[in-house]
């Protein structure tokens, strides 16, 4: 497997021990996976510019369901290339995101389709609390939480009558 290394940024010194230590426990998850499908597709799309290791490893863990397709970026610019040919059902901001202008991405996903769901997947503090209250993300998930609930936790959120492109 190739090591995972080339970012479009640079990651903050104190965020790249724990950002490994995340994509690590990733890695295991995805080894223990069970190959269960739920029937309908879910269509994840995942933005961080701070902790690509956690997204990283969110990312393969989620390409290992069967029923999920999940795309990966790190910046507005691509949220809106992503968004060219089809909607998301999740935009799952990893981590607080250093650039404010990478929250804008929620609004855009949310035009192209409004019943999309996003959710901060992040370490629950006060912090994280009031940044999910400023930009208008309702949703939250522990990023040290198993994988397996989260894939359930977006199971049982995905809207029956959202609109898809």
């Amino acid at each position: 497997m190739k090591k995972f290394t080339e970012f479009p940024f640079e990651i903050p010194e104190a965020d790249r021990k724990l950002d490994a230590k995340d994509y690590v426990n990733a890695r295991a998850q995805i080894e223990s996976m069970l190959p269960i499908t739920f029937g309908k597709e879910i269509r994840v799309l995942i933005l961080t510019d701070r902790l690509p290791g956690c997204a990283r490893g969110l990312f393969e863990y989620l390409s290992n369901s069967a029923d999920i397709t999940a795309h990966m970026v790190y910046a507005i610019k691509d949220v809106r290339r992503a968004q060219r040919f089809r909607s998301f059902d999740f935009l799952i901001i990893v981590g607080m995101l250093e650039k404010r202008e990478n929250y804008e991405s929620i609004e855009a996903v949310l035009k192209k389709n409004p019943y999309t769901r996003v959710i901060m997947y992040a370490y629950l503090d006060w912090t994280i609390q009031d940044v999910c209250e400023r930009y208008g993300i309702g949703e939250t998930y522990h990023r040290d939480a198993p994988m397996e609930g989260f894939v359930s936790y977006m199971r049982q959120k995905q809207n029956p009558c959202e609109t898809r492109q």
